[in-house]
């Protein structure tokens, strides 16, 4: 039986990562402090499960991780860490609809008169989805490696994205609102894949005392909803996301630094880390 005190589950671009430059060298003294008193650290982000990879190695740092907005989690097989972390170092213990199956709606006669109303990842050129993303080129494979998933950038009126999500929601998929842009996935969400992760956790015998969770967009409430402390990371140049809930903590400061600042606003989180 393993007890955890503490269960960081957080979002990468925007709330832990910095929204411009992806940095968190800032607060990386502050994660290793963490990780020392064997708090995990679980990202469940909209990326893909190399851009997990390559963030966990960089951190060296062995822990479960939820991809592509809730829709496949991956649990450690063991948690010794020894070196450079690969995908066999994981048990995939939760999955959606498969990318190819969700393409195959896409392009189904259902959805013709929507299919020039919005671009995927595979239509946009690199330098546009590199502006749209954040991301240099060197970097946008990773990206487009997506396995349950795909990124939409919408072309057209919200009253034609209504109708194109009431098809969705038909055909079983679903379409959430990231920082930067559509997912459409199968049914599910950031929420639903916690739920499933500390139920996998409770049968393998490790117990989690409270939840953290935080995040920056909309496709992160079911995800706040979803723990005893929620913290939401402000963005440069944009609103707060509207969530009210209880035990809510708003940063005042952009990640990577809002993100210690929301965590060490947790009274007795910061008693426990720095006791």
């Amino acid at each position: 039986m393993t007890d955890l005190k503490y269960l960081i589950i957080t979002d990468l671009d925007g709330t832990l990562l910095n929204y411009e430059t992806f940095s968190y060298k800032p607060i990386v003294s502050f994660i290793k402090k963490i990780i020392t008193k064997k708090i995990l650290i679980i990202p469940n982000t909209s990326k893909t499960k190399d851009e997990v990879l390559k963030f966990l190695n960089e951190i060296k740092y062995l822990t479960p991780f939820i991809v592509e907005s809730g829709s496949a989690i991956y649990f450690p097989k063991k948690f010794d860490y020894s070196g450079k972390i690969k995908i066999n170092d994981f048990e995939l213990i939760y999955s959606s609809k498969n990318k190819k199956s969700i393409n195959k709606v896409l392009n189904s006669k259902d959805f013709q008169n929507y299919k020039n109303l919005y671009r995927t990842t595979s239509k946009i050129k690199n330098k546009d989805l590199a502006d749209l993303s954040g991301l240099s080129i060197k970097n946008l494979k990773d990206i487009k490696k997506r396995d349950f998933s795909e990124l939409i950038v919408w072309d057209s009126s919200k009253k034609n994205l209504n109708k194109f999500k009431m098809l969705l929601n038909k055909k079983d998929l679903s379409l959430l609102e990231g920082a930067r842009f559509l997912h459409l996935k199968g049914k599910g969400d950031k929420g639903i894949a916690i739920n499933k992760l500390l139920k996998f956790m409770k049968s393998s015998n490790i117990n989690v005392y409270k939840t953290i969770s935080l995040g920056d967009s909309k496709n992160d409430i079911p995800m706040l909803n979803r723990t005893d402390f929620s913290c939401i990371i402000k963005l440069p140049n944009k609103n707060y996301i509207n969530f009210n809930g209880e035990s809510v903590f708003r940063s005042k400061k952009e990640a990577p630094l809002g993100w210690k600042e929301a965590l060490m606003s947790i009274g007795e989180f910061a008693d426990y880390v720095y006791e």
